[in-house]
Formats: structure tokens, sequence, C-alpha cells
């Protein structure tokens, strides 16, 4: 349909796996099913209600000369959340916002 899909489920999954052209571009995963959160979403001044499920990204750099590693380390995170109804995640696309961990004992 000349849509832009990041992510597929159920029938369309179905439907794509029956093409095999283009297939090494898709990742295969298992759908995580974690517990919804109730929580408050703000974006553009705008806020909501909903139950929410919230994604935490670690990131690293790796920096290396032939075999010799000159740099591996952890550099930051990035934590975002979306509504748990929503098959996509990005930020940018306006299906999440950015969040901010909260640790406790």
């Amino acid at each position: 349909n000349g849509e832009w899909v990041n992510n597929l489920y159920g029938s369309q999954l179905v439907s794509r796996l029956s093409d095999p052209v283009g297939l090494s571009a898709f990742i295969l995963m298992h759908k995580i099913r974690p517990p919804a959160q109730r929580s408050v979403l703000v974006r553009n001044g705008e806020w909501a209600e909903a139950d929410t499920l919230s994604e935490l990204g670690i990131y690293g750099t790796f920096l290396r000369r032939g075999k010799e590693v000159l740099l591996n380390e952890e550099v930051g995170h990035l934590v975002r959340t979306k509504r748990s109804d929503s098959n996509e995640g990005g930020v940018a696309a306006g299906f999440a916002v950015l969040d901010s961990p909260y640790l406790h004992d």
C-alpha cells in the first residue's frame, strides 16, 4: 500500500512473510509483553493519562584499530514511553515521549 510501517504483527506479518523479496531487511523478534503502567504523557504542551509501556535503551561507544580495542564504554541512556496499545514507538514520529528513569530500592 506504499505506507511505511516499522513493525509488523499478526496478519500483516503473515502477509509480508509470504513474499520472500526483501526479507533480509527485516529482523524477526519475539514480542515482549510487559505489564502496562498508568502514566501521564506530555507532548506539545498537552497532557493525557494512559496505560503505557517504557523502553530503556543503553548506548555504547566502540572504537578499534585493527584488533586493538581503543574504546568500549557505556555512554548514555534514553527512556521512551508510549501508549500500551501502540505497535510503534518512535518519539520523532509522534508515537512515544522521552522519559526519565526513576530508580528506587
